[in-house]
C-alpha cells in the first residue's frame, strides 16, 4: 500500500522515529526540571539525593530498557551482543550505583537529622523507593544468571535459559516501575510542593508515565513472547 508513492510501512517507520527523538526529548526535559531545583537551591546532603537519583532512574536506567527496541535512535546500528553489555555495565550498573548512593545520602540526612520525629522510610514516596531498590538488586543477581544461562545449563539441564530471562524481565519491569512511582511521589513532598508549582509537578508526572509506558513496550514485548515460548513447550 502506498501514500502518495511513499509506503505505509516506511510512514509508520518513521513516525517511530520521531515518537522515539520526542520521547528523548521527554526524558532529557524531566531529568533537567527535576535536578535543576536541587542544583539552583542546593541543600546538603539532600541534593545529591535527588540529583544521583534522578540520574540513576532517568535517564539511564530508561535508556537501559529502550536501548533493544528497533526505532531507537542511538542504538540502531549496535547488534544485539553489544546492546547486552551496555544494558549490563554502562547502564544498569552505572544506574543502580548512582540510586544506591543517592539514597545513602538521604538516609545519612535523616540519621544526623536534628528532629527525632523524622524516621527512616516512613513516606510512601521513601516505602516505593525502598521496594524499588530490592528489586533492582534482585533483577540485578538474576540478569547476572540470564547472562550465563548456558553455563548453568551444562551444570544443570533443569535450569533452562529462558527461566531466567523470563524472571529477570519481569523484576526489572517491577523495579523500573517502583521507582518511577517512587520518582513521582518524589515531586509531592514539602520540599518540592513549596518550591515548584503544582501545574508543573502534575506536569512532570504526565510526562514520566509516558516515559515510563514508551520505554517499557519493548521489555512487554519481550515477556509476552517469552511466556508464549513457554506455554507452546
Amino acid at each position: 500500500m502506498n501514500v502518495n508513492g511513499t509506503s505505509l510501512d516506511t510512514v509508520l517507520r518513521i513516525g517511530k522515529l520521531v515518537l522515539n527523538g520526542i520521547f528523548h526529548l521527554c526524558v532529557a526535559g524531566l531529568t533537567v526540571y527535576t535536578i535543576w531545583l536541587p542544583i539552583t537551591s542546593y541543600t546538603w546532603p539532600f541534593s545529591w539525593h535527588v540529583i544521583l537519583c534522578t540520574l540513576g532512574i532517568l535517564p539511564l536506567i530508561t535508556e537501559s530498557l529502550i536501548v533493544f527496541s528497533k526505532q531507537n535512535i542511538w542504538s540502531q546500528e549496535i547488534d544485539r551482543k553489544q546492546k547486552h553489555w551496555i544494558h549490563v555495565i554502562l547502564i544498569i550498573s552505572i544506574g543502580g550505583l548512582l540510586i544506591f548512593i543517592g539514597v545513602g545520602f538521604e538516609i545519612y540526612r535523616i540519621a544526623v537529622h536534628t528532629d527525632p520525629t523524622v524516621k527512616h522510610f516512613s513516606s510512601p514516596h521513601s516505602i516505593t523507593g525502598l521496594i524499588g531498590i530490592i528489586f533492582i538488586i534482585n533483577a540485578m543477581v538474576c540478569g547476572v544468571l540470564a547472562f550465563n544461562t548456558q553455563r548453568i545449563y551444562k551444570w544443570n539441564r533443569k535450569a533452562r535459559p529462558i527461566y531466567f530471562k523470563l524472571i529477570h524481565n519481569i523484576l526489572g519491569q517491577a523495579a523500573y516501575l517502583l521507582c518511577l512511582i517512587s520518582f513521582c511521589l518524589g515531586h509531592f513532598i514539602p520540599w518540592f510542593v513549596k518550591n515548584l508549582s503544582d501545574a508543573s509537578r502534575i506536569t512532570a508526572m504526565i510526562v514520566a508515565i509516558i516515559v515510563a509506558i514508551w520505554s517499557m513496550i519493548c521489555a512487554w514485548r519481550s515477556l509476552f513472547s517469552k511466556i508464549t515460548f513457554l506455554r507452546n513447550v
